[in-house]
């Protein structure tokens, strides 16, 4: 898990992308939670990070564009689990990418811990490098520490 002040999210989050794409060549699944596909993929662009490795997870669009790299969830959680399970099954990736939990934990709780059990449960048994990124805030260390057992590492960046 990586924590991250609010001002070096887009910082944080580009350096991993690019070091499991680019420095390490392997190919993940990137679950948004809270930005649309169009946007991370201009982002990244501008950014030169090569998103060609990545399939992404949008759920936060409204609207779905015709892409081959991109399923449209609309914020639909059962979709969402569906879609998260098919496509590991699908794209066998290397790494997982969830961006970003904060919002999600602070809508609904119930919802935000399903996904995180489901998230560090399949990343376990396909036997996949599940990273999350999250921004730190007071409900991000209840977050640690009930899943302390489960969580790898906590990498704080400030």
């Amino acid at each position: 898990m990586f924590v991250c002040s609010p001002d070096k999210y887009n910082e944080t989050r580009n350096f991993i992308l690019k070091t499991w794409t680019e420095t390490f060549s392997k190919k993940g699944i990137y679950l948004s939670l809270n930005r649309p596909y169009e946007n991370l993929i201009q982002n990244f662009s501008q950014s030169r990070i090569d998103h060609s490795q990545l399939f992404f997870l949008d759920n936060v669009s409204r609207s779905e564009s015709d892409v081959d790299n991109c399923y449209f969830l609309s914020s639909d959680l059962a979709k969402l689990n569906l879609s998260f399970c098919s496509s590991v099954k699908e794209k066998s990736p290397d790494f997982m990418l969830m961006d970003s939990l904060n919002d999600l934990f602070l809508e609904d709780e119930n919802r935000a811990t399903k996904l995180l059990n489901e998230y560090i449960k399949k990343a376990k048994v396909n036997e996949i490098n599940g990273l999350i990124l999250v921004i730190k805030e007071p409900i991000i260390d209840e977050i640690i520490d009930v899943y302390k057992k489960d969580i790898d590492s906590v990498i704080e960046i400030y």
